[in-house]
């Protein structure tokens, strides 16, 4: 992760003790800027299917999906996931980190991705 991926309230794990223990946080304008200055103090999230029914998806059929028309397949056919947007593969489109699907999110919808 670089600070440049980062936008305000997007979900990092800030690294507090280095004893694996997640602490997950909503990046504020000070973190994003430690991560630029300390990168190794913060990790990503992974996408797991956990994070996405936390953020409102459903599972439908071997995916997950949300509105508008937004589907997301862990373990899909070309790598850990995969995107559908409304209805059609999207393959330039990979995300792994939780951060990365609020973006996408954000960019489509002009939503905050939220957690329910």
């Amino acid at each position: 992760m670089t600070a440049s991926e980062l936008r305000i309230g997007n979900w990092i794990n800030k690294v507090t003790d280095f004893a694996g223990k997640n602490n997950y946080i909503q990046a504020t304008i000070e973190d994003i800027v430690k991560v630029k200055e300390h990168p190794s103090h913060y990790i990503d999230i992974p996408l797991t299917e956990e994070w996405l029914l936390k953020f409102g998806f459903e599972e439908s059929g071997g995916h997950f999906e949300t509105n508008p028309a937004l589907w997301v397949s862990i373990g899909g056919l070309t790598g850990p996931t995969d995107i559908w947007i409304h209805g059609e593969y999207v393959p330039s489109v990979k995300i792994g980190y939780v951060h990365q699907l609020q973006n996408l999110y954000f960019a489509l919808t002009g939503q905050e991705l939220l957690i329910h």
